[in-house]
């Protein structure tokens, strides 16, 4: 029986998707496990290399492929988001974890550490670890979270707070097996919502040792201004009180110094640069960052709403750097 799926998305990943796989099939186990290759359109050799080392593999491997029209441009996050849950539906296992396609397992006992958690105590939902950035091919002699995060059990408020822990860090219960769905937008099942999403049905386990390595490879995200980091980070706000709406305190804590920002530079966001965000908070009905994008067109009630919020803003600032302190 499959007792753990891995999950492995890939787009134009040749380079480094070998590496990926490998570290997979190294792990060391005392149980079956599957792998599930899900492939955007790659127009490189990807798919060539995963097809090779299926053939020399002793794990199932299966490969699934999302339609793509390649005369339209898509927003990578939105297509990587629905890919993992293309996968999720296929996943026998009864624990799943996700792994990007460029990065990689540095500990050949990762999967055996993190099942042995879950499996013995049933009120985690998922186990974490942390990990080792890696820029482009170069190891970054850090770790993320280093002897901030204790090894043991981890309140969720305390994480959602604080920390962050990449989705592919952790093994997860299996909960699609059973609700048969998922209760957010698909467009943004990625990251650290993957991680707000299991939330809601049970603990988080940690693991105080480097078993993943998180590849920073040029990106459009590395290209944009603070600024724009700091409102596309903010916008996850709406999403993440959505799917958990329990924790929205932490929400807005956790995105607290984002919020001072924006609400400081308010008359840079009336650019016409910021015309695709516009489209965005509109299409998605983040309300309070539509109105700060669209100030001098929006009517005085909104203005006064985003008046009562940037002073809240003001008056917290001092109680939300004690409790992050206390944390």
């Amino acid at each position: 029986m499959i007792a753990v799926s891995v999950l492995i998305t890939t787009y134009n990943l040749e380079q480094y998707i070998e590496k990926t796989l490998n570290s997979v099939l190294c792990q060391k186990t005392d149980f079956e496990y599957e792998i599930l290759v899900g492939d955007d359109g790659s127009t490189d050799a990807t798919l060539d290399i995963v097809e090779k080392v299926r053939n020399r593999s002793h794990i199932n491997i299966e490969i699934y492929k999302m339609p793509r029209d390649y005369n339209k441009k898509y927003n990578p996050i939105y297509r990587a988001s629905r890919n993992r849950l293309n996968l999720l539906k296929y996943a026998k296992g009864e624990f799943v974890t996700f792994l990007d396609g460029d990065d990689l397992y540095v500990s050949d006992v990762f999967l055996q550490t993190e099942f042995d958690i879950l499996s013995h105590n049933k009120e985690y939902v998922m186990c974490g670890c942390d990990l080792i950035l890696y820029d482009s091919d170069k190891a970054v002699q850090k770790r993320v979270n280093g002897e901030c995060l204790s090894e043991g059990k981890i309140s969720k408020r305390k994480y959602w707070s604080k920390y962050w822990v990449p989705a592919e860090c952790f093994l997860y219960r299996n909960v699609y097996k059973k609700v048969k769905k998922i209760e957010m937008n698909h467009n943004v099942f990625d990251d650290n919502l993957i991680v707000f999403y299991f939330m809601k049905y049970g603990e988080i386990y940690y693991i105080n040792r480097p078993m993943v390595a998180y590849r920073q490879n040029p990106t459009d995200w590395k290209k944009k201004s603070k600024l724009l980091q700091d409102l596309y980070s903010a916008m996850d706000i709406y999403e993440e009180i959505r799917i958990n709406p329990k924790l929205r305190l932490q929400t807005v804590i956790r995105h607290f110094g984002q919020l001072c920002t924006l609400f400081e530079n308010m008359s840079k966001l009336q650019a016409d640069s910021f015309n695709r965000e516009r489209y965005i908070c509109k299409k998605n009905r983040y309300r309070v960052f539509y109105w700060l994008l669209c100030y001098e067109k929006i009517g005085i009630v909104e203005k006064v709403l985003l008046y009562i919020i940037r002073q809240g803003l003001y008056i917290l600032s001092p109680i939300i750097n004690v409790v992050m302190n206390f944390i």
